[in-house]
């Protein structure tokens, strides 16, 4: 039997988590519209010595870059879906661990190198 304090403990904490599963659903909506808006963006009609022309160039995506967006859309991907499975496994299942939520945490260590990997490809394109 649960006492009153321990409900109310429970309440905070699936209001709490929900609170966090909303804010980094906010982050991760902000990143797609970045990596949508590289992938898509067009050159303005014209350029600067003929600003009435009737063409348009627009540069391919560069190779880094495309490295730069698939390792991120790798990181943020598996700890979505980390906080997704940890959120479930609070509210649904008392906090208790499931296979899923193993595997996931292994698979961790895959994209741990994702961030350093990020930065040196964008030292390559500087280069």
């Amino acid at each position: 039997m649960l006492m009153s304090w321990q409900r109310r403990l429970r309440g905070l904490k699936t209001i709490m988590s929900c609170f966090k599963t909303l804010g980094m659903i906010g982050i991760y909506v902000g990143f797609a519209m970045v990596v949508v808006a590289l992938l898509t963006m067009q050159a303005p009609r014209g350029s600067v010595n003929y600003p009435n022309a009737p063409w348009s160039y627009t540069p391919a995506v560069p190779p880094a870059l495309e490295c730069l967006i698939s390792l991120t859309v790798q990181f943020f991907g598996l700890y979505l879906a980390i906080l997704l499975v940890e959120t479930y496994n609070a509210v649904k299942l008392d906090g208790q661990r499931t296979f899923l939520q193993d595997v996931l945490d292994q698979a961790k260590d895959t994209v741990r190198f994702c961030p350093l990997l990020a930065c040196m490809f964008i030292a390559a394109r500087l280069r």
